[in-house]
């Protein structure tokens, strides 16, 4: 029924006739709008009647009249129309969000077998989905996650008693995760790209004095377990406990006194040869595992009657060593911090440092640059004396 609509009409109320199921009051002024009553049920709907792009007509529902004004729903169907001579379909637009995956759907379905292929430590991204992200989002569609609510769920983890970076570890994986569906063009953009994280630079180096490089030292020597010879080996090398745990005698070239570490245990999947000093070479000879077992360092457990590989000494580093040495917020990758400050402070090039470190790039080297302030000045010193002399001649 087509009539000339007004809000005084509509307050007044508009009813289904008795002998129909539904009607539908159109609107005089908007093409296109209308309301429709139903006998069954006091629920009226403004409506929004259009051609769609193939030539059928369509119905977008614009709201409830009880929550929108007929202004509004006028001024609502004139925005949809313009869009729709634009050549945009309303109805197919919201079908398409609608069908948009949720948080679970699309990392089980792309997300994860993705990871599996890229990433070492897809492990450690499956675990956060499954304790942190399934839970809290799980159900969710993916454009629908907002940065507010990353960040008051950044303010949640801590107040359970998690470490920043833990807590910044979550959001970064849900971040990259929607990163990955914007590159599938699943969603739009990444709501979470500016997300305020809490240690926006997580680079932390904790280096020792002297003095506490000299008790760490006197405990790793006075402690006669494997743990504190994992810890000293890192100390003389700088590697990564993955990479000392799983480093084996085959890997050991005495002739050059090199470990040869392959790219299959190596963090940047990359080989790479460091060079073993004597206090280095005399610790391999003293672990006594060669000819025993296949790797450098063993566990007191056996396993089908072979020295079975130490796979962790976190423990023992945390409970034990570095409480010992007076150290208790040093942590083991710190060791391989030291290493690299040792070198630049003793004037070791910066691409030599990045080169034993295993580093991608020297770019990645140079958080360790500002050590070697020391010998930076005796270059400019150099030069400066140069210019000096220079300027001597000139006034002569």
């Amino acid at each position: 029924m087509k009539i000339k609509l007004t809000q005084s009409i509509i307050s007044k109320g508009l009813h289904c006739p008795p002998d129909r199921r539904g009607i539908e009051y159109v609107d005089a002024a908007q093409p296109g709008l209308y309301i429709l009553c139903r006998r069954d049920s006091d629920i009226q709907s403004y409506f929004l009647r259009y051609t769609n792009r193939l030539g059928k007509t369509a119905h977008l529902l614009l709201g409830r009249v009880a929550e929108m004004t007929l202004k509004e729903a006028r001024y609502r169907a004139k925005e949809e129309r313009a869009k729709i001579r634009e050549g945009a379909d309303p109805r197919a637009d919201i079908k398409a969000i609608n069908d948009r995956p949720t948080l679970t759907e699309f990392y089980f379905s792309t997300y994860l077998p993705r990871i599996k292929l890229r990433n070492r430590s897809w492990k450690s991204a499956d675990l956060i989905f499954k304790k942190r992200l399934q839970p809290k989002w799980g159900d969710r569609r993916l454009d629908t996650i907002t940065k507010a609510e990353a960040e008051s769920y950044l303010s949640e983890l801590l107040s359970e008693g998690n470490a920043p970076a833990t807590a910044d570890h979550v959001i970064k994986t849900l971040r990259n995760i929607l990163s990955v569906a914007v590159s599938y063009e699943i969603i739009d953009r990444n709501r979470l790209s500016g997300v305020a994280l809490i240690l926006q630079d997580n680079k932390v180096q904790r280096l020792l004095t002297e003095d506490e490089l000299q008790r760490l030292i006197r405990v790793l020597n006075e402690d006669e377990t494997v743990a504190s010879d994992v810890a000293m080996l890192a100390l003389l090398t700088g590697a990564r406990m993955g990479e000392l745990l799983n480093a084996q005698w085959e890997q050991i070239d005495r002739e050059s006194n090199v470990w040869r570490i392959p790219a299959s245990i190596s963090k940047s999947k990359r080989s790479r040869t460091v060079p073993l000093s004597e206090v280095a070479m005399e610790l391999l000879e003293s672990l006594g595992t060669e000819g025993m077992s296949e790797w450098l360092f063993v566990s007191s457990r056996k396993r089908a009657g072979k020295l079975a590989r130490l796979t962790t000494v976190q423990k023992a580093w945390r409970m034990r060593l570095r409480v010992a040495a007076g150290l208790d917020d040093l942590r083991f990758h710190d060791l391989r911090h030291q290493y690299a400050s040792m070198l630049v402070n003793n004037n070791v090039p910066i691409y030599q440092v990045s080169k034993l470190l295993g580093h991608h790039s020297v770019t990645q080297t140079e958080r360790y640059s500002h050590l070697g302030s020391g010998a930076m000045q005796e270059a400019s010193a150099v030069v400066g004396s140069i210019i000096s002399a220079a300027m001597d001649s000139e006034a002569a």
